[in-house]
């Protein structure tokens, strides 16, 4: 049977939400996007290997207006079976890296976890434009939020998205103990070797 993850893509509107979703699921990227109004989702199958095992996975991935308005009124039905959550910002846009904030609280609001519970990704959209971010303020203002906070940097107009959805699906699959380890003991010389996947 095939498992079903549910992502969810948030972060201030016109961050290029939409475009990494149809990047993704489409290999498309529309210049000047329409604005997502409400919440819109797709799904995608993908095939993530751990431990010399193919695991098919069907993404279910949601996409925001990203507005207040729209997490007051929607937010517990739209976080609710989240598996990961990518909050982007824009790289080219100071505002909404300091935003960031306010997505991880609704998050954490709504979904009654932590962001160690659930795999939260951060996502530094639009690097093919001039930067108002370093990576470096990037990387400090995650920490700022969440210790080790995983910081990917990302253009949905030059593509090459598929590494990042699946490097999550693993983590996740990895995180729910789907892959059991495996334990390879050495009586001989009494030492005891665990290999983890992943």
């Amino acid at each position: 049977m095939r498992k079903q993850l549910k992502f969810v893509i948030t972060g201030d509107a016109g961050v290029g939400k939409t475009s990494i979703m149809q990047r993704f699921v489409n290999d498309d990227f529309t210049l000047n996007q329409k604005a997502t109004t409400g919440a819109d989702f797709t799904c995608k199958d993908v095939s993530v290997k751990i431990d010399d095992q193919q695991h098919k996975v069907k993404l279910q991935i949601w996409d925001t207006a990203g507005s207040e308005k729209f997490n007051q009124t929607l937010g517990s039905s739209f976080y609710r079976g989240t598996d990961a959550c990518f909050i982007v910002f824009d790289v080219s846009e100071k505002r909404s890296l300091d935003s960031m904030q306010f997505w991880l609280q609704d998050l954490v609001r709504f979904t009654a976890q932590t962001p160690k519970e659930i795999e939260v990704v951060f996502i530094a959209n639009k690097c093919d434009l001039e930067r108002q971010i370093s990576n470096a303020v990037a990387r400090n203002a995650i920490d700022c939020l969440v210790t080790g906070g995983k910081l990917i940097e990302v253009s949905a107009k030059e593509g090459r998205l598929e590494n990042v959805f699946e490097e999550v699906t693993r983590r996740i699959l990895m995180k729910q103990e789907i892959v059991v380890p495996n334990f390879v003991v050495q009586v001989g010389d009494k030492t005891e070797k665990e290999q983890k996947g992943g």
